[in-house]
This record gives C-alpha cells, sequence and structure tokens, in this order.
C-alpha cells in the first residue's frame, strides 16, 4: 500500500473490511471508536486515514499501562451475586442499584478518579464503594482503593473507607480489555454460584467527535470547507496536503464550521481533513476529501473565431479567425483584414434586426467541479484605431454580470437580472449615462459544444445587452458605426481565461473594421504534425461563401526544418469554387531516423483573388517521433 487505495468492490475490500469488524465487534460499544470516514465502491482512501483505522484496532490489542487510566471515569456496573441470573431481582445487594430492564441482573453507576500516587502505585477514588474489607458488605459511601494493572487484568486492592481499613491480605481481579482510549471493559465470572461482575469505565472530559460531511465549495481564488459542527468544539483545526505521497500541515483554525484556503493555486491538487478541538484535546480527523483546483477556462487553439451576421441574419454569417498574441493578461486580437457588417451592428444598438456578433473560445478545460462565482464583462467601443480617445471619437463603454457554475464537465452561465450602466461620449466632450435593465432571457456568454468530435466554445456575446429597450432607456446610438476602424476592449474578472499557450488573461483588446459590403477573407491555421504521417495538410477557411472562385498562391520556406531534409519544397495553386467555404493541400514530409527537436518550417501566400488574406503566413510543425539510442 503506497499511499492511497481505491476501494472497489473486489476481494480486497471484503477481506480488509471483515478484518476490521472481526477485530473491532466488540469496541463499537465506544462513542469515540465513531469514525467519520464512511467508505463506498470507488472511494479513494488516504493513507493517513487507513493508518488512522488500523492504530485504533491496534490500540485494543496493545498491553494496558495503567498510566493511561488517569483520569475522571464513569463506571458502570453489572452484578448478580451469590445466585443464577434469575434471582437477581430479589438479592439484597444495597441501595442504589436499579433491576435492569430485562431483570437478569443490578445495575448502578458511580465515578471513579483514578490517581498516579506518585510513590510507584495508583489508587481509585469511588464515591460509590462497591464491597468492603470482608467482602460481604456492599456500600454506597466514599471510598479509596490501591489498582493496578498487569497482562490484562486489573487488581482491586480492598477498600479503605466507611471505618474499614486497607488490607493488602485482600484483593478483587478482574479481567480487564481496552475497548478504545476512553473506554475499557472490566469483568469477573464466578464471583459467587452462578454469579458475575462487569462494569465498563468510559472516560469523562473527552476530546470532541471527529467532524462529519467535509465538503468543499470552489470560488475562482479559494477554496472553502464546510462542516457538520461536533457538539462540545470549541474550534476546528483544518490541515492540508499538496500531494498524495505528502503530509499533512495545519494551514489554519476556525471557530465556525467553515474555512477558506486562498493559498492555492491554479492546477495544483488539494486533500483536506479537519479536526474538532476543545479543552480537553483534539479529536480524530475527519474524512478527507481532494480537490483539484482548476479554475480557469482554458483555450485549446492559438486562435479566437468572430461570428458576424449579415443584417442580423442567421443564415448569412461570416467567420473570422484572430490570431492573438498575449502579454501581461493582456490578449491582443486584432482583427485587422475581416470588416463586420455595418447595417447588423446599427441594426443591433437600435434595437432592431440587428444580431450580436460572438467572440468564440475553444476550450480544452473547465474549471473544476463545484467551482462557481460572478464573472463581471465591461466593454468599451471606441470610434478609432487604438485605446485613446482622439477629438470627435465616439465611446460606448458598458458592463454586466454573469453567474457561472461548474460541474466539471459543463459550465452553466446565466445572466442575472441586473441594471447595466451604459455610457455614451458623443466625441464632443458631452457623456451621457445611463441604468438599463438586462437579464432574464439574455445570454451574453453561454457554453456550447458542436457535437461529437467537435470543440466546446465560450461564447461572448459583447453587445447583447446593447439590443434590449436602448431607446427607451438610452441615448439614441443607433447609428454609432460607420465604415472604417474600430478598437474593442473587452475585460473579464472572476473567472480564470487561459490561453493555448498557458498565458492567463483578464483583458482582450483590438482593432476590427466596419463595411458595408465585407469581403470573405482566407483565414490559415497553424499545422502540427507526426514527422511518420507522410504529408502535412494546410486548410484554407473562407469566412463567408464567395460568389465567384477565390484562388491564392502558396510556397514552403524554411526555418529550423530544412528544405529537401524535413520536407520537400512545394508550390502552387488553390482554388476554392463559388460558395464554398474551404480548400486544402499537401506538403510532403521525409521521415528519418534522426533523434532531434521539433521542427518548424513555413507557407507563404499571396496572389488571393476575390477575397482578403487573413494572414499571409502559417506555419507548419513537425512533431519527431524518432527516440535517442
Amino acid at each position: 500500500m503506497n499511499n492511497i487505495i481505491n476501494l472497489e468492490s473486489s476481494i480486497f475490500q471484503k477481506i480488509f473490511i471483515t478484518g476490521v469488524v472481526l477485530f473491532s465487534a466488540q469496541m463499537l460499544w465506544s462513542d469515540d471508536y465513531k469514525s467519520a470516514q464512511k467508505f463506498n465502491d470507488g472511494d479513494v482512501v488516504s493513507a493517513q486515514v487507513l493508518n488512522d483505522i488500523i492504530d485504533r484496532i491496534e490500540l485494543t490489542l496493545k498491553a494496558i499501562n495503567i498510566d493511561e487510566m488517569v483520569g475522571t471515569w464513569t463506571a458502570t456496573w453489572r452484578t448478580c451475586v451469590n445466585g443464577g441470573p434469575g434471582n437477581c431481582s430479589s438479592l439484597n445487594v444495597g441501595s442504589g442499584w436499579n433491576t435492569a430492564v430485562d431483570g437478569l441482573y443490578k445495575t448502578r453507576t458511580d465515578t471513579w478518579v483514578i490517581s498516579d500516587d506518585g510513590d510507584g502505585t495508583h489508587s481509585v477514588s469511588m464515591d460509590k464503594c462497591f464491597r468492603g474489607a470482608s467482602g460481604g458488605a456492599y456500600y454506597n459511601d466514599p471510598c479509596v482503593s490501591r489498582l493496578a494493572v498487569d497482562s490484562g487484568i486489573l487488581l482491586l486492592g480492598t477498600i479503605s473507607g466507611n471505618g474499614v481499613s486497607f488490607d493488602s491480605d485482600h484483593s478483587d481481579f478482574y479481567n480487564i480489555k481496552r475497548v478504545s482510549s476512553s473506554r475499557f471493559s472490566i469483568w469477573k465470572l464466578g464471583q459467587g454460584s452462578n454469579s458475575f461482575v462487569s462494569f465498563t469505565l468510559d472516560k469523562n472530559n473527552l476530546p470532541p467527535e471527529a467532524p462529519t460531511n467535509l465538503t468543499l465549495s470552489i470560488a475562482s481564488s479559494t477554496i472553502a470547507q464546510s462542516w457538520t459542527a461536533v457538539s462540545g468544539a470549541t474550534s476546528y483545526e483544518i490541515y492540508r496536503k499538496t500531494s498524495d505521497t505528502g503530509t499533512f500541515s495545519s494551514i489554519g483554525t476556525s471557530t465556525s464550521t467553515s474555512f477558506s484556503d486562498s493559498n492555492v493555486s491554479s492546477g495544483s491538487n488539494y486533500w483536506y481533513r479537519i479536526f474538532a478541538i476543545n479543552s480537553n484535546g483534539t479529536s480524530i480527523g475527519s474524512n478527507v476529501v481532494k480537490v483539484t483546483f482548476n479554475p480557469a477556462a482554458n483555450l485549446s487553439a492559438s486562435n479566437i473565431e468572430i461570428i458576424d451576421f449579415f443584417n442580423g441574419d442567421d443564415s448569412k454569417k461570416a467567420e473570422h479567425k484572430i490570431y492573438y498574441t498575449t502579454t501581461n493578461n493582456v490578449m491582443s486580437a486584432n482583427l485587422s483584414v475581416g470588416k463586420l457588417d455595418k447595417e447588423n451592428l446599427n441594426g443591433l444598438l437600435a434595437g432592431s434586426n440587428g444580431k450580436s456578433p460572438i467572440i468564440k473560445f475553444g476550450l480544452s478545460s473547465f474549471p473544476s467541479a463545484g467551482m462557481s462565482g460572478t464573472a463581471t464583462l465591461s466593454t468599451k467601443l471606441i470610434d478609432g484605431n487604438d485605446s485613446s480617445v482622439d477629438a470627435g471619437e465616439r465611446v460606448i463603454a458598458a458592463n454586466a454580470d454573469i453567474s457561472w457554475l461548474s460541474d466539471g464537465e459543463k459550465l452553466v452561465l446565466t445572466v442575472p437580472n441586473q441594471s447595466s450602466n451604459v455610457s455614451l461620449n458623443d466625441g464632443d466632450g458631452t457623456t451621457l449615462s445611463s441604468n438599463w435593465a438586462i437579464g432574464g432571457s439574455s445570454d451574453l456568454m453561454t457554453i456550447s459544444s458542436g457535437g461529437l468530435n467537435k470543440p466546446v466554445t465560450l461564447d461572448i456575446k459583447l453587445l447583447e445587452f446593447l439590443s434590449s429597450n436602448i431607446a427607451a432607456n438610452g441615448p439614441s446610438i443607433g447609428n454609432f458605426f460607420s465604415e472604417g476602424a474600430y478598437f474593442f476592449e473587452m475585460g473579464i474578472s472572476g473567472i480564470d481565461l487561459i490561453d493555448s499557450s498557458g498565458n492567463s488573461f483578464n483583458k482582450v483588446q483590438g482593432t476590427f473594421g466596419v463595411d458595408s459590403n465585407p469581403l470573405s477573407i482566407a483565414y490559415i491555421d497553424d499545422v502540427k504534425v507526426q514527422e511518420n504521417t507522410g504529408t502535412a495538410t494546410v486548410i484554407v477557411s473562407l469566412s463567408s461563401p464567395s460568389i465567384n472562385e477565390v484562388k491564392l498562391d502558396y510556397s514552403t520556406s524554411e526555418s529550423s526544418a530544412t528544405n529537401g531534409q524535413d520536407f520537400t519544397p512545394t508550390s502552387g495553386s488553390l482554388r476554392i469554387a463559388a460558395g464554398d467555404v474551404k480548400g486544402a493541400f499537401t506538403i510532403p514530409l521525409i521521415n528519418d531516423a534522426i533523434s532531434e527537436n521539433n521542427e518548424i518550417f513555413n507557407i507563404l501566400f499571396s496572389n488571393i483573388l476575390n477575397a482578403e488574406l487573413g494572414r499571409n503566413t502559417s506555419s507548419i510543425t513537425i512533431i519527431d517521433n524518432d527516440t535517442s539510442t
């Protein structure tokens, strides 16, 4: 057993659980044996939890040291002296004794205080004596006795008190068994004919029981723990480890039933366990809960898409690709060539028939299951080609809150009803501001899947909320857009976004053009291919169908990959028929037996007809398949 055990419905589980039951059947009387661990098929059990259980089983098998019995105990007696069980109800064993419900024995309780006498001996003070020096009397008065434990035998010296002097010649001998650290079972048969004496010692002033029902709630920057309150606990200590081979260590305390851990890193695993505390000590640990802290939505590709619509028509759209770079948490995403439809944008802002362009991020992973939060989306549009606002340039700024919840497989996004502040700087220095009611049916952010083997995407409609009740609630901005260049900025807070290279970003900004009749744009993605594949396939995608055939030239250019050694120099022309949106060509690769780093060569594009180039170069990465010897 290394560090964790995966409990399957297997012979191991059956043997293990059977062993626990056999070892501990009689020990389950004890309250302090109650465990916070309840296992189900498929559960992963940490080594520490398993060791806790084994330690508690082993404790019952260890020799009893009298020193561990020092303290205050409640003794529950059971007896039937000088008669068979059926006669117990009629026996006169003194006042303070009660007949058990089933009538088979007499019972009573008293308090024992076991002390270290400091001279190598121990004594017990009872508030109700059990028997006198001669063995013939039963007392209900306080008294003191010598006490010792040896090889599973409890030796109780003759009692002194109530006028009876200590007599070393008379002692009682009992079998003693540790049930747990807070319970001992003590018994003796043959006190007389068909008689018995037994009692249990239960420790007073115990530490609290283990916390139960530990659960985790994960936000964008914290992992919060919550658990069920424990009776008698005055505080709780939170333990954490960061690897399955690691050791739990304390990260803080709480006087409530919750704690938030903010010292967490994206992509890391964490294990948590809670201990209850009072003046008497610390409980055993709670159940262990593991979580992978991934608050981020991770992008899967080196480009993002903008889907534009022609005059609000769902059936007529352009799909643009933006090849971004990320620096200092800012993603630069310039749609420098592709242009958005002017009539659609102005129709959207006028609250008529426009449809919000969609910024589409392909995702490789969601935030971890259980994570939730509120993302704030802030937008800014400037009718200029950069972030600075020059004289005469108008600016629209707005924001909206989006609630999100992840179950690890999908991300649910909702737009609560809210008042969103929208401001317009009309270019002459005048700023108009108003609050617009949004929410309910709005879908500013959505998660969608294209179906089998198609990527899951995060769709953001920057201007969706501007299409509702604009005329009634805000300034007239229906003719905001004209043909030309515009700068946009989108800030996102409350949900972490990480690009395909591992860079975090919380802002996307860039430029785009607006045109009444936007041309189709040819986009070419970068390609990664295994060396032994034989060819690299390059796909050219048009943003929208062209009414005429699209033609473009291409040629290879070496970089770290070498002409004639890693690939075959290739050039040619690609034609995409009118009405189609895709074309492809291949580049032959040369497979060698040399172990080397991945290598790159480029494709150059030129002389495009009936469309525009979204970029004039793309790269081919050859992934080496050879092993060094």
